[in-house]
C-alpha cells in the first residue's frame, strides 16, 4: 500500500511541473506582447508628435523667408536657380530653405525639417534603439507664391502722362525676340508674340515722323487721371523699397549691380551728360535732360518730363514719363525705346514683394 502510494505521488508531481512552467511561459508571453503593444503605441504617438512638429518647423521657416524676403537678390538670380539656406530650428530641428523664382512674378519656396533622433533631449540613443526608431524625422513644405511689385501704367513702350513733342526717333511696341541670356532675360524662346502700342501721350506735337512699329493714341482725362494716380502711387512704394541717391551736378548715373533699383532724388532734374549703362529699374523723382548717351535695360520712370532732343536714349523695355509739372516732354532722332515685357517684369522683381495669399501649398506625408 505504502509503495503504491508513493508511486502516485510522483507522478503528479512529473505532472505539475510541466504545467508550471506552461503557465510561467504564457505570462512571458503575453507579457511580451503587452510590453510591444505598448511600445508600439508610444513609437506611433513620438513619431505623430515629431512629425507634426516637423511640419510646424517647416512653416514657420516659409514664413521667415517670407519675412525676410531679399528683391534685389531674387531679382539677380536667374530662373530656375536656388537661394538656400541651413538654419538652426528650436529642440533640436534644422531647417533647409530653397527659394527658386519659376517665372518672372512666380517663386517656390521649400522648406525641409529634420531632426536626429539619437540626439534629440527627449530621447537617450538607447531609448531610440530600444523603440526601433528611425535616426531622422524630415517634414517638408513647398509653398508657390506670387510677387506682387507697386503698379505703375505701362500704356505702351513710351507711355507720356502728358505733351509730348516728337522729332522723329525709333519707337517699337513688339516683343522682338532675342537669344536666351540668363543674366539679361528671363524668357528666352519661350516668349510669346506680346505686343503693346507704341506712344500714348495726353497730347502730340509731330515735328518730324519718327520709326514707329505699333499704335499711338491720346490719352483721355478720366484715362489721364488713372494713370496719374496709379504713376504716383507706385513711383511712391517703389521709392520706399529701394536705395535712392542724389546727383546734384551733371554727371552720369552711379554704377550699380545688375537688376538693382535705384531712384534719383534731384530738384528740379538732373542732366545726364556722360554715358551710363543701367541694368533693372531705374526712377528718376524730377526732370531728366539727357545730353551724352543713357542706356536702360529693364525699365525708366521719370516723375517730371525729359528731355532728349541733343542726347541719345535708348530704353530696351518701357520708358513711363509722369510730367509732374506738366512742361511737356521732347525726343529727338536719338531716341530709341524698344519694347520688352520679360526686361519690365524682371526689373519690377527688385521692388515685389511675395503675396501673403498664397497660391499653392503642399505637405510631405
Amino acid at each position: 500500500m505504502s509503495g503504491s502510494t508513493g508511486n502516485r505521488r510522483l507522478t503528479r508531481r512529473g505532472v505539475v511541473l510541466p504545467l508550471v512552467m506552461v503557465g510561467m511561459l504564457l505570462l512571458l508571453v503575453m507579457s511580451v506582447a503587452l510590453q510591444q503593444a505598448a511600445w508600439r503605441s508610444a513609437r506611433g504617438a513620438r513619431t505623430l508628435w515629431d512629425t507634426q512638429t516637423g511640419l510646424y518647423a517647416a512653416d514657420a521657416a516659409t514664413i521667415q523667408a517670407m519675412a525676410t524676403w531679399n528683391p534685389d537678390s531674387m531679382a539677380a538670380t536667374p530662373i530656375g536657380v536656388p537661394q538656400e539656406r541651413i538654419d538652426p530650428a528650436p529642440y533640436g530641428w534644422w531647417t533647409h530653405t530653397a527659394l527658386v523664382r519659376t517665372g518672372t512674378l512666380t517663386a517656390v519656396i521649400r522648406s525641409t525639417t529634420h531632426r536626429d533622433r539619437a540626439s534629440a533631449a527627449v530621447a537617450s540613443a538607447a531609448v531610440a534603439g530600444m523603440l526601433g526608431d528611425g535616426t531622422r524625422i524630415q517634414r517638408t513644405v513647398v509653398r508657390a507664391i506670387r510677387l506682387e511689385p507697386p503698379s505703375v501704367p505701362v500704356l505702351a513702350a513710351l507711355t507720356v502722362l502728358g505733351d509730348l513733342e516728337i522729332n522723329a526717333g525709333t519707337v517699337d511696341g513688339r516683343d522682338q525676340f532675342a537669344p536666351y541670356d540668363p543674366a539679361r532675360d528671363d524668357c528666352g524662346s519661350l516668349r510669346d508674340s506680346a505686343s503693346i502700342a507704341a506712344i500714348a501721350a495726353e497730347g502730340f506735337s509731330w515735328r518730324t515722323p519718327g520709326t514707329l512699329f505699333g499704335l499711338t493714341f491720346s490719352l483721355t482725362p478720366p484715362s489721364m487721371a488713372i494713370a496719374r494716380a496709379q504713376f504716383d502711387s507706385g513711383f511712391a512704394a517703389i521709392a520706399g523699397r529701394t536705395r535712392t541717391f542724389a546727383m546734384a551736378a551733371p554727371g552720369s548715373v552711379p554704377g550699380s549691380s545688375p537688376w538693382r533699383a535705384s531712384v534719383i532724388q534731384v530738384t528740379p532734374g538732373v542732366t545726364i551728360d556722360g554715358v551710363s549703362d543701367y541694368v533693372g529699374l531705374l526712377a528718376v523723382d524730377g526732370d531728366l535732360i539727357v545730353r551724352g548717351t543713357l542706356r536702360v535695360e529693364g525699365m525708366l520712370l521719370v516723375r517730371g518730363a525729359v528731355d532728349v532732343s541733343s542726347g541719345a536714349l535708348d530704353v530696351r523695355g518701357a520708358l513711363v514719363v509722369r510730367d509732374r509739372a506738366a512742361i511737356g516732354s521732347r525726343v529727338g532722332a536719338t531716341l530709341r525705346v524698344a519694347y520688352a515685357p520679360c526686361l519690365v517684369g524682371r526689373a519690377l522683381v527688385a521692388v515685389a514683394q511675395p503675396s501673403r495669399r498664397p497660391f499653392g501649398v503642399w505637405n510631405s506625408p
